[in-house]
């Protein structure tokens, strides 16, 4: 199709536009990324929740994810490759490096170690982050998930609950208890998932 357009473009007096044609970077889950699913590794993520997003995508996806999203040399992509298929690399560490090289390229290098520190302590270690970001809570928590920017979307936050992945101080959320109250969560953690922590604070 793109080839008959440059054709039809060229019958028309136009310029044939130049085609590029590159791979699909699949989302965390294996799926075309979109928003409405919740598989998204979006440019302007934080750094830990980029990290802890490259870290979720099977398996299969890191030498894809090492070739098309980082500046790896082909040829330690290789040597990766062989490793793993091997046997001789664990996929965690291969993906540790990953998500490392990604978080760098989009927030530096200081912010891709700490990034990968932050992951090691909240995830191996199940470690409360000390310092977790507030945001001014809101009415319920399915509009809290968005304003925070973990989920994009109701439907997305209340798939997240859905699936067990939301808990304040432990405790996970439940469908039919979404308020948010001053008296019960003020200065409260949220986790969503195994490495996203935010503070609920009201004014």
């Amino acid at each position: 199709n793109l080839l008959a357009g440059r054709k039809l473009q060229e019958v028309h007096g136009q310029s044939a536009q130049i085609v590029l044609m590159v791979d699909l970077i699949l989302g965390t889950d294996g799926r075309k990324m979109s928003s409405s699913w919740g598989n998204t590794i979006n440019l302007l993520d934080t750094s830990n929740s980029m990290f802890g997003k490259v870290m979720s995508v099977p398996d299969e996806m890191i030498v894809p994810y090492l070739i098309h999203c980082t500046r790896v040399p082909l040829a330690e992509v290789e040597v990766i490759e062989a490793k793993l298929f091997d046997g001789g690399l664990n996929p965690r560490d291969a993906k540790l490096r990953l998500a490392r090289e990604i978080v760098t390229l989009y927030h530096g290098s200081e912010a891709g170690t700490e990034a990968e520190q932050y992951f090691i302590e909240t995830i191996s270690e199940k470690k409360t982050p000390q310092y977790v970001q507030a945001y001014e809570a809101c009415e319920n928590v399915l509009d809290f998930l968005v304003s925070t920017g973990i989920a994009s979307s109701k439907g997305v936050a209340r798939r997240l609950i859905e699936q067990g992945a939301v808990s304040i101080d432990g405790k996970k959320v439940a469908v039919g208890a979404l308020i948010l109250s001053k008296e019960a969560h003020d200065g409260k953690i949220m986790r969503v998932g195994s490495h996203r922590f935010v503070k609920i604070v009201f004014s």
